[in-house]
């Protein structure tokens, strides 16, 4: 029996999202690619033959492989979380300089294993790539300290990959941003840095100026638009390329024709329509422009945010309007784009990562559906089972006095 190679069998749908290696637009979002009683050879953790069951079972590596039974059961490719905030002061305390306090009175090995924790929890519903952001502080012991816990955490157990979070400062020159990027990003292969500012400190002008000095340093830009910030980041990003635009909850669908034109992936958080209490993005408006669209759970703990990205479907079915096509499509390839993973994750093709889901669904169209539910019977990571759900004891029997019998 051949230890590298490994066949996902037998199941009742098999979503692809094969496709154009670019984020999916318009139309592009409903075509997920389902293959009915579809199969998956996986060699060495890499998708090697996807396609029915009859022509890929019948393959000589196929009867040498380890077989994993899905029959009855939807498979689709892992979640890939773009927008999650691992690093907050405890629950129900949501100001910067808690996080700064508690972030430097622990050590790093604590704050490992608690982001370790939620890691984990993140598997058990479905993720399998992540992208985590720093806090934002600038206290350079805070984010020096984080990124120091984020590369210990780097491939276990899900694929992972950061975002160094800067406040832009109207008063910083062109210098001192490049020093501070310097500082962070040194020995750190194409990074990421989300920006965040606030409109009325922060000129429209300034704003390009300060992007301008990061783009040329080869960064990944990505803009976080809170609230009135939405209409200047996409006049910014006209100017600027920027890889992705967050937190657009606030942005008018006026501006969907102009965010289309900038080529800039909106990652939508459907999620902080619960917990923060935020309007729902104009994403049909969005999407009917050609606006690329991801979709993320925008955790962030204390804040009473979801981890399950199948929440985050469901509500963008509920909230924003998206079909079950659209939001699959957008928590998993799209949001995989806005990671900068796209090359290894978010679809299920020949010679990409082997990261997928088994679901207690007989059709895709279910986890926008029901809100809540963890549907995730088995998630697969390079071919490797790294979550299966487990059975649940029916405890000791109980009389009617409410004492075992």
């Amino acid at each position: 029996m051949g230890t590298n190679t490994v066949l996902i069998r037998g199941a009742r749908q098999l979503v692809t999202l094969r496709g154009p290696q670019r984020p999916r637009r318009g139309v592009e979002l409903q075509q997920v690619q389902s293959i009915s009683d579809g199969a998956l050879l996986i060699r060495s953790g890499v998708c090697a033959e996807v396609g029915p069951s009859r022509r890929v079972e019948n393959l000589a590596a196929a009867r040498r492989a380890n077989a994993i039974v899905a029959t009855g059961r939807v498979v689709i490719p892992g979640f890939v979380d773009c927008h999650v905030h691992p690093f907050s002061a405890a629950p129900w305390s949501g100001d910067a300089d808690g996080t700064a306090r508690e972030l430097l009175s622990v050590t790093w090995k604590r704050h490992a294993a608690r982001v370790r924790t939620l890691m984990h929890a993140m598997v058990r519903h479905g993720t399998t790539a992540a992208q985590l952001l720093t806090t934002g502080s600038r206290d350079p012991r805070v984010e020096s300290k984080v990124l120091r816990v984020l590369q210990a955490l780097r491939d276990e157990p899900l694929s992972l990959s950061e975002e160094l979070l800067l406040e832009l400062d109207p008063s910083i020159s062109p210098a001192a941003l490049e020093s501070v990027l310097r500082r962070y990003l040194v020995g750190r292969e194409a990074p990421a840095v989300g920006l965040t500012w606030n409109p009325e400190e922060l000129a429209p002008e300034e704003l390009v100026r300060q992007l301008r000095v990061a783009s040329a340093m080869g960064v990944s830009l990505h803009l976080h638009a809170h609230g009135a910030a939405a209409e200047t980041a996409i006049r910014a990003a006209a100017e600027i390329p920027v890889a992705e635009i967050a937190h657009l909850e606030e942005a008018s669908a006026t501006m969907a024709g102009a965010l289309a034109a900038t080529g800039a992936i909106a990652t939508l958080t459907p999620g902080s329509y619960f917990s923060d209490k935020a309007p729902p993005a104009p994403a049909r408006a969005f999407i009917e422009a050609g606006v690329p669209v991801a979709l993320a759970s925008g955790y962030r703990p204390g804040t009473g945010s979801s981890l399950n990205m199948q929440t985050a479907m469901a509500m963008a079915g509920l909230v924003l309007g998206m079909s079950p096509e659209e939001a699959l499509t957008a928590a998993t390839f799209n949001a995989a784009c806005a990671a900068g993973c796209a090359a290894t994750s978010g679809s299920l093709e020949i010679g990409k990562s082997a990261d997928l889901l088994i679901l207690n669904i007989s059709d895709y169209r279910e986890l926008s559906q029901h809100l809540g539910i963890n549907q995730v019977h088995c998630t697969v990571r390079r071919g490797e089972v790294i979550y299966r759900e487990g059975t649940v004891s029916s405890g000791p029997a109980v009389n009617e006095a409410g004492r075992e019998a």
